[in-house]
């Protein structure tokens, strides 16, 4: 339009000039278009680039904090001193059990174990010695429950509580009987005992099927 109209209006030279004002103006305007847009796209990545990197570390935070969270919990289940469950986790996996066992009719099977004149090893060897062995002690129950569902706690003091998923009595006394050898070839000197020169312990087994209306 303009350049019909200019062909009409003014000579030859001042159409030359004009158009090469128009080509130099419209040239500059499409420049500074692209310059534009290509710095806004450029911002757009620089963006979208920091928007990845800030998602990559916020999901990195998460997954630490989510380590973190697991770790509290698992200390908050374990004893300090032989890395064993607690007498808090006990409470909650032998309900948990019980009601597992009450629902598919399941043998479930616990054992209640105390060391034999604990006081007296105490006594005679001091309270470091006495935690050494409660160590040794609690790694041989975790060593001797091979199932994954076996779970062996320090539930006192020289208490300890193993229970036993999907067993009867039989095969109850019959881990008893691989930790009373475990524990026996640990040959752990008690000079204070009144019945053997080795620690040992007493135990003691329940086990059936939990009917409904009862209690673990």
């Amino acid at each position: 339009f303009f350049i019909l109209y200019y062909i009409y209006s003014i000579n030859e030279q001042e159409i030359v000039n004009i158009l090469l004002l128009k080509i130099f103006v419209f040239t500059t305007i499409a420049i500074s278009i692209s310059i534009s847009l290509y710095t806004t796209k450029i911002k757009e990545c620089i963006n979208k680039e920091e928007i990845e990197q800030k998602n990559i570390h916020l999901a990195a935070l998460n997954e630490k904090l989510k380590d973190l969270n697991e770790k509290l919990e698992q200390l908050a289940a374990t004893d300090y001193l032989t890395g064993l469950y607690n007498r808090r986790q006990f409470d909650i996996l032998l309900h948990t059990e019980w009601h597992s066992a009450l629902r598919e009719s399941t043998h479930l099977s616990m054992i209640m174990l105390d060391v034999d004149f604990f006081k007296e090893f105490n006594d005679l060897y001091g309270h470091l010695a006495g935690d050494d062995c409660l160590k040794s002690l609690g790694a041989t129950l975790l060593f001797t429950l091979s199932r994954p569902r076996d779970r062996a706690f320090r539930y006192g003091g020289e208490e300890f509580a193993c229970i036993l998923p999907l067993t009867d009595s039989q095969g109850a006394l019959h881990i008893c009987d691989n930790i009373r050898r475990a524990i026996h070839d640990l040959a752990i000197r008690h000079e204070g005992s009144s019945i053997s020169e080795r620690v040992t312990f007493s135990y003691g087994v329940a086990s059936g099927i939990p009917q409904p209306g009862g209690t673990p």
